[in-house]
């Protein structure tokens, strides 16, 4: 697989990812630090899932440069 082809595969799957770690909702979600609405807000583990996903794609940028 080619180094590009495999920069934009990492990236897709990590985004993937990270959308349907932000997007899911369990106990272990830990509380609530900016509420959106009534029922929707950005919790604590959003913050460590986006942190993740950008120091993936920030890796996968330098490495590919």
């Amino acid at each position: 697989m080619s180094r590009a082809l495999f920069s934009i595969v990492a990236v897709i799957a990590s985004t993937v990812m990270a959308v349907f770690g932000v997007a899911g909702h369990s106990r272990i979600s830990g509380p609530v630090i900016l509420s959106l609405t009534g029922s929707h807000g950005v919790h604590l583990d959003d913050l460590i899932v986006v942190a993740c996903w950008v120091a993936i794609v920030g890796f996968v940028w330098r490495s590919s440069r």
